[in-house]
């Protein structure tokens, strides 16, 4: 990906292209690939020391096996170092990680806990750095439209009941 040189270190890797994403669709598997994919385009141009929190993030919910098998085992490394419980990513661990391990482990953490994935955008608020990107804007405005559809579903279940 080509990035725009700023002359400021915090703006460095912004992509030059933005990505194109449509609304998404009410309960669609459309809007859990893009946001998939915004994710891993977000990591890719992320500086590592940003990266590292953003793995952590996603790597929380899930158990031992699942983050040794999900992304054909490229977290296996820090789960036997570091152990289940507490999981860390190290930087050495980052340049392992591509932005394919990235979107599939989003993949598989939007089945086990979507609202991992939905909290990313407050996460992404907090990242000065992170925040200032075209795609990360694009992706907590995916985040929040999902999470809202997922209320109000939620509000209808519980009206009905």
């Amino acid at each position: 990906m080509q990035t725009v040189q700023t002359g400021s270190a915090q703006a460095d890797w912004l992509p030059v292209a933005a990505p194109t994403v449509a609304s998404a669709e009410p309960g669609g598997s459309a809007s859990d690939t893009r946001i998939s994919r915004l994710v891993g385009q977000l990591y890719e141009c992320a500086p590592t020391a940003e990266q590292v929190p953003l793995l952590e993030h996603l790597l929380s919910p899930l158990g031992a096996l699942a983050r040794v098998t999900v992304a054909h085992g490229v977290f296996a490394e820090s789960v036997f170092r570091s152990g289940w419980r507490d999981l860390q990513v190290r930087l050495a661990d980052v340049p392992k990680v591509s932005i394919d391990h990235v979107i599939d482990l989003v993949d598989y953490v939007q089945q086990v806990s979507v609202e991992s994935v939905d909290a990313l955008a407050e996460k992404i608020k907090a990242w000065p750095v992170i925040a200032s990107s075209v795609t990360s804007g694009l992706l907590v405005t995916e985040l929040m439209q999902r999470a809202k559809l997922h209320r109000l579903v939620r509000d209808r279940d519980d009206w009905e009941s």
